[in-house]
């Protein structure tokens, strides 16, 4: 499969956010409060989905309706810090689920890069595949 050349790519800078890894999901077992029975359950960190909702800001300036079809993104953090680059781009996928596409099911090619830098930042660069 190769990219679609028809349709410009969508690239997306953003120098304002520090790279952050999907943090992992937590759980709460089943209990009883104020004897009430609480289902167990998992959810995500706080600070996972407050970095996900200012990449989500983000990705609405840069996309006014997401894609369709299948694509291919590119993602190179620019980054002190030392996290994982598959957790780091997994925040950013989650992130784009709606906005920049319908479903991540929809990337079918993923090429990240992590670079040590002073400066943070994060470029993405969208393009459709042809099918």
């Amino acid at each position: 499969m190769k990219p679609d050349t028809a349709i410009a790519p969508l690239e997306i800078v953003i120098s304002d956010l520090k790279p952050r890894p999907k943090g992992r999901p937590r759980f709460v077992k089943d209990r009883f409060v104020n004897g009430r029975f609480i289902k167990g359950h998992a959810y995500t960190p706080k600070a996972t989905r407050v970095y996900e909702d200012r990449l989500a800001w983000h990705f609405r300036i840069a996309c006014k309706e997401p894609w369709t079809g299948l694509l291919a993104l590119e993602i190179q953090f620019s980054t002190k810090s030392r996290g994982d680059v598959d957790n780091l781009a997994k925040a950013c996928v989650d992130a784009g689920n709606e906005i920049l596409f319908l479903d991540d099911s929809q990337v079918v090619r993923l090429t990240t890069e992590k670079v040590k830098s002073s400066s943070e930042e994060i470029r993405i660069i969208m393009r459709k595949m042809g099918e």
